[in-house]
């Protein structure tokens, strides 16, 4: 497919790491790269030559006009054009195309640029092109200045085309599709990954197509961030260390009269922002103004940006931090204690929920068509400008509770944006939309509940959100149910598919049990159903457990890094009744189950029933408010049984952990009195016999000793027997050896 009638109007790339281009990728940016393998118009030869011809151009210009005059003798043709391929910038104003990192500035006539008047702005950016120069003298001063002008003018990334026909081309494809194509487009096999991990990518591209949207992830290292914002497009994006920052950079650079970020760049991720500590203290406080007004004085003069910011780092010790409501911001170098500053930010992304990326095992497959990754970087830029659109279907749809005017626009501007990116065309279900504002409010609450812990008496964390359609509060059930709609690709690796699916299940095991630095009556219950109790939403999601018809096992889908540890742990532990059925146990099988009371069926979001029945009354008024009370009433009912379900899966799983706790306190009170009435006692507690009272009305401060030094004593074995979930490293360590072993059984 293309997106116009030129040859260059290619959308759709293949083979893209095959194609001898690729070793550009230190040279140029990835979507140029994708652009000229996607239209082949030159081939590897030629773009060398372009490149180097840019290295040295008054040397390479002689050489080329010294051979060309050569190959006119023989020929007599004249058809050579010296080109030169490099990042430009156009001064409109003095009619001058800059050539970025050269000294080199060519005249050229603006109305050779092959551009539309709807994509003018484009060119308020930087650009790559391949340009065509040919000798052009001016006489200054009585003396003869040599220079270049620009004859021919053509872009290296899809540029001149209309917004729209990235809209039309979302309507040929289902949700699902489109969903698994941006991951690709990004480089990414999307059955690698959970489904936390794919949503996480989304809102990473938010800053991208939504005008200054802010946003923070904090987690793990590897896991791609320097990709998205560096990589993905040093067009629009820039990712600075944060130590390196400063306002003539960020704002406006006095000694060269240059703009600064803000205004020469969509996207400013500022990396390594927990470990920084600034030397200059007014770093915080502009920063904290463009947050808030969008624009910064500065020597007389407002400077207007248009970036998006957002804010990488590393942090550590984060469930413990989390049950003992330790603010996470904490961890910073530079003590921000104004949580106004942090107010400001739109989303916060626990990033500790995505494995570490694989930058070669997790790659798309090659062979597959996918979206040029300029003509979709491109696309969602045009949509920055589209935001009260998108807005409008989040309000038609989605009511936020909880918060005040200014920050329920903060949360919509999350789920516009997940609109822009899934639903540019603007077709979207009640259900699907739903899902979206799930996952918008999960990293507002998160940000709230460090900001409630900063500043109680202003924050609370009491955002929710309701169905307009259901009159329903929104719960995590359509965005469980979307995880197994977008795992149909996990699932066919496997020969499994989507319409066999009996029934699926949320499945908390392994979830709660007690962390193994805690002791029998811990102080502060370090569980996934404590977190998410004091956070108000699921931040630790359970895994789906889920039966396909005609087969005796149970598969288990993790729906984060939370959900793969648990895998790891379950494999680690029954490993003759569980395997593992990739190498990120992202998906785990085992014949061990007991099928819950009740369960939910898979549902596959769609309007169409509906819509058709509409379109075929669409005359007849009354028939027409009929059918839409009937489909009001019937999502109604169908919405008041998941919570139903939900509700009894909660309870049911409550009375599971009750039998599990009590079947742990019988087996200590046995222990402790075999232990009491033996001759070895003494012995076996280590000397610390002697502490036990001997009075009988004192027998219970005795268990609670006992049990005490009996965990103390019992902590190594518990270790290595009884992982928690949270112990990243030791499952990490399993992980690998597993995965070698296997791949040593199978060479």
């Amino acid at each position: 497919m293309k997106i116009n009638d030129n040859d260059e109007g290619k959308i759709f790339v293949k083979d893209l790491r095959k194609d001898p281009l690729y070793k550009y990728t230190n040279t140029l940016d990835l979507g140029p790269i994708n652009y000229l393998v996607a239209n082949k118009k030159y081939s590897y030869e030629e773009i060398s030559e372009f490149i180097n011809n840019a290295q040295n151009i008054n040397y390479n210009y002689k050489k080329f006009n010294k051979e060309e005059k050569n190959e006119e003798e023989n020929q007599k043709e004249n058809n050579f054009d010296f080109k030169i391929l490099g990042y430009f910038s156009l001064d409109s104003k003095n009619s001058e195309l800059i050539f970025i990192g050269n000294k080199y500035k060519f005249k050229i006539d603006l109305s050779i640029i092959p551009i539309d008047k709807e994509n003018l702005q484009v060119l308020n950016m930087p650009f790559y092109a391949v340009v065509t120069l040919v000798e052009h003298s001016v006489v200054s001063n009585g003396a003869t200045i040599y220079s270049y002008k620009v004859s021919n003018l053509e872009f290296i990334e899809a540029i001149n085309f209309s917004v729209n026909d990235y809209k039309k081309l979302r309507s040929e494809y289902s949700t699902k599709e489109w969903f698994d194509l941006v991951i690709a487009t990004l480089g990414y096999n999307p059955s690698k990954f959970t489904i936390f991990e794919k949503f996480n990518f989304l809102t990473r591209l938010i800053p991208y197509c939504t005008e200054k949207y802010n946003y923070i992830e904090l987690g793990n290292f590897e896991t791609g961030k320097s990709f998205f914002f560096k990589d993905l497009s040093k067009r629009f994006s820039t990712l600075i260390s944060a130590n390196k920052l400063s306002i003539p950079k960020l704002i406006y650079d006095n000694s060269i009269n240059e703009n600064g970020l803000i205004v020469t760049k969509n996207v400013i991720a500022m990396d390594e922002f927990v470990n920084t500590n600034f030397t200059d203290k007014d770093i915080i406080p502009v920063l904290k103004t463009y947050l808030e007004d969008g624009e910064v004085s500065r020597d007389g003069h407002t400077i207007k940006g248009i970036a998006s910011i957002v804010l990488l780092g590393n942090i550590s010790n984060i469930e413990n931090n989390l049950s003992n409501s330790v603010c996470l911001f904490d961890q910073f170098k530079m003590k921000i204690e104004n949580p106004t500053f942090f107010d400001k930010f739109y989303h916060f992304s626990p990033g500790w929920k995505i494995s570490s990326i694989d930058p070669y095992s997790n790659l798309c497959n090659d062979s597959e068509e996918r979206l040029s990754l300029d003509f979709f970087i491109n696309s969602l830029t045009k949509l920055r400008y589209d935001d009260s659109y998108y807005e409008s279907i989040v309000d038609k749809f989605i009511q936020f509770e909880g918060t005040s005017s200014g920050r329920t626009k903060r949360i919509v501007r999350t789920v516009a944006g997940l609109l822009k990116i899934l639903h540019p065309d603007g077709n979207v279900t009640p259900e699907e939309i739903e899902i979206y504002a799930y996952v918008a409010l999960c990293g507002r609450k998160l940000l709230l509940d460090q900001l409630n812990i900063m500043n109680p008496a202003r924050y609370t964390n009491s955002l929710y959100a309701t169905s307009k359609t259901t009159d329903s509060v929104i719960s995590s059930h359509n965005y469980y149910n979307l995880s197994v709609l977008l795992s149909e690709s996990l699932f066919s690796n496997s020969n499994l598919s989507l319409s066999d699916i009996e029934y699926y299940y949320c499945d908390y095991n392994y979830f709660d049990r007690f962390s193994t630095n805690s002791v029998v009556f811990p102080q502060t219950d370090i569980t996934a159903n404590a977190i998410n109790k004091k956070l108000d939403f699921e931040l630790i999601e359970p895994r789906l457990a889920i039966k396909f018809k005609g087969d005796e096992h149970i598969y288990k889908l993790a729906l984060s890094t939370y959900g793969i540890n648990a895998n790891v742990i379950e494999y680690d532990e029954n490993n003759d009744n569980v395997e593992y059925l990739n190498d990120n146990f992202i998906l785990i099988k085992s014949k061990d189950f007991i099928k819950p009371n009740y369960v939910h069926k898979l549902k596959h979001y769609s309007n169409v029933f509906w819509d058709k029945l509409k379109e075929e009354n669409k005359d007849n008024t009354t028939i027409k408010n009929l059918i839409n009370i009937i489909e009001k009433t019937n999502k109604n009912m169908l919405a008041l049984i998941d919570e139903n379900i939900e509700l009894k899966n909660k309870v049911e799983n409550l009375d599971i952990q009750l039998n599990e706790n009590e079947i742990k306190l019988d087996k200590l009170f046995n222990n402790f009195y075999l232990h009491k009435h033996s001759s070895n006692f003494n012995s076996n507690l280590n000397g610390a016999v002697y502490l036990l009272p001997t009075d009988s009305n004192s027998e219970e401060d005795s268990i609670s000793l006992f049990f005490k030094h009996y965990n103390r004593n019992n902590t190594e074995k518990n270790n290595c027997n009884n992982l928690n979930m949270f112990d990243y490293e030791k499952i990490n360590k399993l992980r690998e050896e597993y995965i070698k072993a296997k791949k040593n059984n199978q060479n």
